[in-house]
C-alpha cells in the first residue's frame, strides 16, 4: 500500500519536473501541483480498493456515516466441513482466508476437510443493507456468530418467518473506555461496527480510549434467548439503555 502511494508521488514529481522544465513560472507550477494532486488521489483509491472489504481501520469511524454497513461475525471454536467437490473446497477455502479466518484444509478418502475459526469478532464494510442480509445468511449457514444493526422496529423476520430475539439499545452521551491491548481494540471496534455505533479513538500513555455512543435506538437479531440476555447485559455494562424483546 505505502509502495503504491509512493510510486504514484514519484509519477507526480515527474510530471512537476516535466511542466515547470516547459514553462517556468505560473503555468509550470499549476502542472505540477494538478499532477501532483491528480497522482495522489489515483494512489489513494488504489489502497481502498485493495483493502477490500474486510474492515481493519482503528481510527475515528461513525458506523453507517461513511456510507456503508457493516457486519460482525466470530467463530470461537474450529468447526470442520467435509466437502466432496474439489472446485467447491476451494471456493470455501478461498472465502474464508479473504474473511481472514484460521483454515485447515485435508484431504482423505476421496473428499475434503476444511476447518476453520477466527476466535475475535471481525467486521465485513459493504455497500448496503441487501449485501449485509446475503452474507449474514451466509455467516449463519456457515456456523458464524453475527452481528448486524437496523434502527428499532426494522429488523427482518427470519427466513420461513420464524421467530426471533431482538435486543433493542441506545447510549445518547458518549462513554469512554481505555484499551490497553491492540487485539482487544480491533475486536472491540469490530463488535461496536456490528452494533452500528459511533465511535472515536485516541492514542496516549501507551494505550487506547475508545468514546461510543448510540443516539438513537438500534436493534440487533440473535438466535436465543440466553444470547438477547448476554447482549443486554453486555451493552448495560458499556452503559447504554437495553432492552430485550421476544
Amino acid at each position: 500500500m505505502i509502495y503504491t502511494v509512493r510510486n504514484t508521488v514519484v509519477v507526480a514529481w515527474r510530471a512537476c519536473a516535466f511542466g515547470l522544465g516547459v514553462h517556468m513560472g505560473v503555468l509550470g507550477l499549476l502542472v505540477c501541483l494538478f499532477s501532483l494532486i491528480g497522482s495522489l488521489a489515483e494512489g489513494c483509491l488504489g489502497c481502498v480498493v485493495c483493502c477490500s472489504q474486510l474492515e481493519a481501520a482503528q481510527g475515528s469511524s461513525p458506523a453507517s456515516e461513511d456510507g456503508k454497513v457493516y457486519v460482525a461475525f466470530r467463530m470461537r471454536d474450529w468447526k470442520s466441513q467435509h466437502l466432496h467437490d474439489a472446485a467447491q473446497a476451494q471456493k470455501q477455502l478461498e472465502t474464508l482466508k479473504n474473511l481472514t479466518c484460521e483454515v485447515k484444509k485435508e484431504a482423505h478418502n476421496g473428499h475434503v476437510d476444511v476447518s476453520f475459526r477466527t476466535v475475535i469478532w471481525k467486521s465485513l464494510a459493504l455497500d448496503s443493507h441487501d449485501q449485509a442480509h446475503q452474507w449474514v445468511a451466509w455467516l449463519k449457514q456457515n456456523g458464524f456468530e453475527t452481528l448486524h444493526a437496523h434502527p428499532a422496529g426494522e429488523h427482518v423476520t427470519a427466513a420461513g418467518g420464524a421467530h426471533v430475539e431482538s435486543v433493542q439499545y441506545r447510549c445518547v452521551e458518549w462513554k469512554a473506555k481505555h484499551v490497553h491491548s491492540e487485539m482487544e481494540l480491533k475486536e472491540i471496534l469490530a463488535i461496536y461496527r456490528g452494533l452500528g455505533c459511533q465511535f472515536e479513538v485516541s492514542k496516549h500513555n501507551g494505550h487506547n480510549d475508545v468514546k461510543l455512543r448510540c443516539p438513537d435506538w438500534m436493534e440487533i437479531d440473535v438466535v436465543s434467548h440466553e444470547a438477547a440476555s448476554v447482549w443486554q447485559k453486555y451493552l448495560q455494562g458499556l452503559g447504554f439503555e437495553a432492552k430485550h424483546e421476544h
